[in-house]
């Protein structure tokens, strides 16, 4: 009996030593005051924000606008990798077409027929592409702005 209750001593004071483990918190979802563009994941699901654009020049440059990012069901404190793609299409011309984008002020200037930013975001930041630009080449026939997030934390 003695070694029954000297168990239970035993496990009474392991139990109180280890703290259970809570459940992780989650993000809820962004205020969106502004009504900007949302783009979103919950439990690993890859959302798409896509803006077609109609013909830019040589030399011609818009705005891509601002766009929120919204972790609602991520973990609070986990940041996710933030693919912005900007990609264009205008026939046999492709290859030799070069569109540039600027993110925060760092410009994206691969001499590929896509451009793409990976960015290292936390819950409710927004991503502003500042400027998308003609580098060389003939217009195009779309562009196309595409943010996707992935499913890994960064």
């Amino acid at each position: 009996m003695r070694l029954i209750i000297l168990a239970l001593s035993v496990l009474t004071v392991l139990a109180v030593a280890i703290p259970a483990t809570a459940d992780p918190v989650l993000n809820g979802p962004c205020a969106n005051p502004n009504g900007l563009p949302v783009v979103t994941t919950a439990t690993g699901v890859t959302a798409d924000v896509e803006t077609p654009w109609g013909v830019l020049g040589v030399g011609e440059a818009l705005s891509g606008g601002t766009y929120l990012v919204d972790l609602e069901g991520v973990e609070v404190g986990l940041k996710k990798t933030v693919n912005v793609t900007l990609s264009w299409t205008n026939g046999i011309f492709d290859e030799l077409t070069d569109y540039d984008m600027v993110i925060g002020g760092t410009t994206y200037d691969a001499s590929d027929t896509t451009e793409t930013a990976s960015l290292s975001m936390g819950h409710c930041k927004t991503i502003s592409v500042d400027e998308v630009y003609s580098f060389t080449g003939t217009p195009a026939d779309s562009l196309t702005l595409d943010l996707s997030i992935s499913s890994f934390s960064f």
